[in-house]
């Protein structure tokens, strides 16, 4: 175990505290006497001691987390310099990289919050960062990965807990705040195109629940093509079955839902061979179709509140809960075996970017 000693300066306070390393995460806390610290804050830095000698490491989040001055912060030092690969971002006092220009994107603008209202309790959000960790884990270890209109940092936040590096790119100012809230090391709002990548210079990236949102979806995923590496690798899920669509789809700004081999088409015409296909959440087709998509068809279902977002993502107690985790135990197992799941409220998709043929240097002119 790797030890470290961190030391939180404030204008009132210097606390020392040791801590562990964790999959590149540190997590510390710095204890006040007072209750009004979280303003104060004016750096924090940690020194990791190793063989080597003394290396200081940039610390990228801090969270305030309640009344007894507890300060909780994640060290996040990206291995790739977003400011050498986007030429139009500019960085905030706060560590968040905007782009000078903005576009509009199809989402309500109270979308943000009100997912970041059910995400950490949901069964749906858990299971698809497990099964989206584990995909990326064991496909593309090691490098940068980039969260690609990751809403609040939810999936982004649990790549990183897992050791993961990754930068959020996410256009809604909300958030955009939420994620570095949450703890996200590297948070860029913007969308992909108004941040000015350079093109084969993202390692690996992800679309997750976002695909639906884009008008033209052929388009959007040429223009990823462009910015990933040379086989850098595309994680994608989107909603599944046209026949599901209901009037959440409509409110959450959706042009579309998919099938496994609609999103295979779609990917294949933009230049990436498919790796891995299928669905997630078969148990869930039935109850959407009787709960969402028939009552919607009826003129029964004509709005969505929050209220019924937060029921519909309980996963309840006793026997409920306990058959819904047997199901997302067997899809993650499945999954994990790289085995495809044949049905699903969701689909999924890994794809290898496939290089475009330059000219041949010994081509004789």
């Amino acid at each position: 175990m790797v030890h470290l000693f961190v030391v939180a300066r404030c204008s009132d306070i210097t606390k020392r505290a040791r801590t562990n390393r964790f999959h590149g995460r540190i997590s510390v806390s710095v204890t006040s006497t007072s209750p009004t610290h979280s303003s104060a804050v004016q750096f924090l830095f940690a020194t990791r001691l190793s063989s080597a000698g003394p290396t200081r490491i940039r610390v990228r989040s801090i969270c305030y987390s309640g009344c007894d001055g507890s300060f909780t912060m994640g060290r996040q030092s990206m291995r790739l310099d977003i400011s050498a690969i986007a030429s139009n971002l500019v960085q905030h006092p706060t560590g968040v990289w905007v782009a000078r220009d903005q576009s509009d994107v199809s989402y309500p603008s109270d979308g943000n919050e009100a997912s970041f209202a059910v995400e950490d309790a949901s069964f749906w959000f858990r299971h698809r960062n497990d099964v989206i960790a584990h995909l990326v884990n064991n496909l593309s270890p090691g490098e940068t990965f980039f969260d690609i209109g990751g809403g609040n940092g939810c999936v982004s936040h649990a790549l990183q807990e897992r050791g993961i590096d990754v930068a959020l790119v996410e256009p809604g100012p909300a958030g955009a705040h939420n994620a570095v809230s949450r703890g996200v090391g590297t948070v860029i709002q913007s969308t992909l195109d108004d941040a000015g990548f350079t093109p084969d210079s993202l390692p690996s990236a992800g679309m997750f629940d976002v695909l639906e949102h884009i008008e033209s979806d052929h388009a959007f995923l040429r223009s990823i093509h462009r910015f990933l590496a040379p086989n850098g690798m595309l994680y994608i899920t989107v909603p599944a079955y046209q026949g599901l669509w209901s009037v959440d789809d409509v409110h959450a700004g959706h042009f579309r839902r998919y099938t496994s081999s609609s999103l295979e088409s779609q990917l294949n015409a933009a230049g990436f061979d498919v790796i891995y296909g299928g669905y997630l959440f078969a148990f869930l087709v039935a109850p959407i179709f009787f709960f969402r998509s028939l009552p919607s068809r009826l003129g029964i279902r004509k709005k969505v509140t929050a209220s019924t977002t937060r029921r519909e993502h309980s996963q309840g107690g006793g026997l409920l809960g306990a058959v819904v985790d047997r199901c997302l135990g067997l899809e993650l197992n499945r999954i994990g075996k790289r085995k495809r799941i044949p049905f699903g409220s969701s689909c999924i998709a890994v794809a290898r970017k496939i290089p475009q043929p330059g000219p041949d240097p010994n081509r004789i002119r």
